[in-house]
């Protein structure tokens, strides 16, 4: 029997999680260069993001995995072509608007509530 696997509540949820996953570990963002054709061999997902997400099922492992590699790759590419265009408004990033304790804690709360 089919069913309709498109739920945007599921996708949201995911995609939530590697926003707060992302905004957590800003030494990402000195630890790692990236061109504009990004990281292909999945480094920062296991090396900087694996274990936000070692609560979550195999299935969601692997989506989650999928989704990062794509997210760095096509956005990479696109701020390289906004760099080479002149623009720069993505440069500053306002970390003072995200304590790295209150994004821990509400990771800790998400994987709470799946726990239960």
């Amino acid at each position: 029997m089919e069913h309709n696997c498109f739920n945007t509540n599921f996708i949201s949820i995911l995609l939530e999680e590697i926003n707060l996953a992302f905004k957590a570990r800003e030494d990402i963002r000195h630890d790692i260069f990236l061109n504009k054709s990004g990281v292909h061999d999945d480094h920062i997902y296991c090396e900087y993001l694996k274990h936000y997400f070692d609560d979550a099922l195999p299935c969601e492992r692997k989506a989650i995995m999928r989704i990062v590699r794509e997210v760095i790759n096509a956005t990479a590419e696109a701020y390289d072509e906004l760099i080479n265009e002149g623009y720069y408004g993505f440069e500053e990033y306002e970390s003072e608007d995200y304590s790295l304790d209150e994004l821990t804690e509400q990771l800790m709360l998400k994987f709470a509530e799946n726990d239960d």
